[in-house]
C-alpha cells in the first residue's frame, strides 16, 4: 500500500508540472526537466521524512490526501522550468492541480466500490487510465482556450482568476475532508464532478468575454489603419494628438504632401502609384525617432507627430530624403512640408492641422515659383 500511494502522489505531481510546462512553454529540454523535477522531489521527500517520519508513514499506510498538499510546492520547479510569468503560470498550475485532484477523488471512489481488496493498487491503475484518456483533451482545451484567456486578460481580472483557482483547490480539499467524516460515495463523486463542471463553465465564459474583447480590439485597430501602407490613419492621428495634449506633451505636427504624385498615377497607373506610396512610407519610418508617429491621412498627404520642438530639422530631412527600397522603380520626386507646434501655435488639433496645411501649401507655392524661374 505504501508503494502504491507513493506512485499515486508522484504521478499527480509529475503530470501536473509537465502538463503545465506543455502549455506555458519550456526553458529546457525534457531530459533536463525530468532531472530537476526528480532532484526537487528527492529534496522535498528527504526533508519531510527527516522532520515528520511517523506522520508520513501513517498517511502512506492510510491515504495520500495530506501528502497531496505538497502539490502547491511544485509550482516552484514549474516556474523555474517555464517561460511564463509567475501569475499566469500559477493559474495554469492550479487548473491542472484541480484536474488532478478530481481524477484522484474519482479513482479512489471507483477503486473502493469495485475493488475493495488491494484498492490502493487499483486506484493507481484507474487514475493512470483516466489520465491517459483525458489528459490530451485537457491540454488541447488549455492551449486553445484558457492560455489565450490568461495571456490576454487584464491584470486585475487575472488576479481574480488566480484567486478563483486557489479557492477551488481549497474547496476540493475541504470537501474531501468533510466527505471522509461520513457521506455516500455517490454524493461525494457527484459534488466533485459538479465543482469541476462549474469551474470549466466559468473559464469558458471568461474565454468568451476575452475573445469578444480581442475581436473588438482587432476590429478597432483595422479601422484606424491604412490598408495600403499599414500606417495609422487620420482618426488614429486625432486620437494620438488628443492623448498627447491631455498629458501636456509638447509636439510638432508636420504636414507632408508628395510632389507630382498625380503625375505618377496618370503616367504609370495606380498600381505603380501604390508601390510609390509604400516605398515612401517604408523609407519615411527610418527618419523618425522612437516616440514619433507617421500617419497617412489621405491619398498623398501624410502627417507626423514629433515629440519636442525639432520641427525645422525634421522637415529638412524629409525634403531631402531618398527611397531606401523602391519597388515602384521611380525615384523619389520630393515633397512639401509645413508644421505647427503644440502648445505654441494652438491648443486645438484642428487649428494645428490648419496651420500646418497652410504652411505646407505656402512652401509648395514657393517651390513651384522657383522651378518656373
Amino acid at each position: 500500500m505504501i508503494l502504491a500511494n507513493i506512485v499515486l502522489v508522484l504521478e499527480m505531481l509529475y503530470i501536473n508540472v509537465f502538463a503545465t510546462l506543455s502549455c506555458t512553454g519550456k526553458k529546457r529540454s525534457d531530459f533536463a526537466n525530468w532531472f530537476y523535477l526528480t532532484l526537487f522531489t528527492a529534496v522535498i521527500f528527504t526533508l519531510s521524512w527527516s522532520l515528520f517520519p511517523q506522520e508520513i508513514i501513517t498517511h502512506l499506510n492510510a491515504n495520500c490526501r495530506h501528502l497531496t498538499l505538497i502539490g502547491f510546492i511544485y509550482v516552484l520547479p514549474a516556474y523555474f522550468l517555464s517561460k511564463q510569468p509567475f501569475r499566469q503560470l500559477f493559474v495554469v498550475f492550479n487548473i491542472f492541480w484541480i484536474y488532478s485532484l478530481i481524477l484522484n477523488a474519482i479513482s479512489i471512489r471507483l477503486a473502493y466500490i469495485f475493488y475493495n481488496m488491494y484498492y490502493s493498487y487499483w486506484t493507481v491503475g484507474i487514475q493512470t487510465f483516466l489520465y491517459i484518456i483525458s489528459l490530451p483533451i485537457i491540454i488541447k482545451f488549455m492551449r486553445q482556450k484558457l492560455i489565450f484567456t490568461i495571456r490576454n486578460i487584464k491584470h486585475g481580472a487575472l488576479n481574480e482568476i488566480l484567486a478563483l483557482t486557489a479557492a477551488v483547490v481549497v474547496l476540493l480539499y475541504a470537501e474531501k475532508h468533510v466527505f471522509e467524516s461520513g457521506t455516500t460515495v455517490f454524493l461525494e463523486s457527484l459534488i466533485f464532478l459538479l465543482i469541476g463542471l462549474c469551474f470549466i463553465l466559468t473559464f469558458r465564459l471568461t474565454y468568451s468575454f476575452v475573445d469578444a474583447s480581442a475581436s473588438v480590439e482587432i476590429l478597432g485597430i483595422k479601422s484606424k489603419t491604412d490598408p495600403l501602407t499599414r500606417l495609422k490613419n487620420r482618426e488614429a492621428m486625432l486620437e494620438d494628438a488628443a492623448l498627447r495634449m491631455e498629458k501636456g506633451m509638447p509636439f510638432c505636427l508636420i504636414f507632408l504632401d508628395l510632389d507630382n504624385f498625380k503625375t505618377i498615377n496618370d503616367t504609370y497607373g495606380h498600381n505603380i502609384g501604390d508601390d510609390y506610396l509604400v516605398a515612401f512610407s517604408n523609407s519615411a519610418r527610418m527618419f523618425l525617432d522612437e516616440e514619433d508617429r507617421l500617419y497617412r491621412i489621405s491619398g498623398d498627404e501624410f502627417v507626423i507627430l514629433k515629440s519636442g520642438g525639432m520641427c525645422q530639422d525634421t522637415c529638412f530631412n524629409f525634403e531631402n530624403m531618398e527611397f531606401l527600397n523602391n519597388p515602384s522603380g521611380i525615384s523619389f520626386l520630393g515633397l512639401s512640408t509645413g508644421f505647427s507646434k503644440y502648445p505654441d501655435d494652438s491648443n486645438n488639433i484642428n487649428e494645428l492641422l490648419g496651420i500646418a496645411d497652410s504652411n505646407m501649401y505656402q512652401a509648395k507655392k514657393e517651390k513651384h515659383k522657383k522651378q518656373l524661374e
